[in-house]
């Protein structure tokens, strides 16, 4: 059964990921190892399939994402 997206920042993440790849080909994403995660008291949206990273964004302060195209390699860990 497949994880039940929590959070409206998730789903904005999911959208984005998809938006960004119109016309190319995508990686699946596998969203039991994809969701939140909090590094260095700043919060993210990881995106994961079954063996890497995918695009992680930064939640900003204003709720805004900001994908990021370096992500500390920690976010890779978790």
């Amino acid at each position: 059964m497949a994880r039940r997206i929590e959070r409206d920042e998730e789903r904005r993440a999911y959208a984005a990921y998809f938006r960004f790849a119109k016309g190319h080909p995508v990686d699946q994403l596998a969203a039991a190892l994809s969701g939140m995660a909090k590094y260095k008291g700043l919060e993210y949206v990881v995106l994961r399939d079954g063996s890497r990273t995918l695009a992680v964004y930064r939640i900003k302060n204003d709720g805004h994402l900001h994908r990021l195209k370096r992500w500390p390699a920690a976010l890779d860990k978790d």
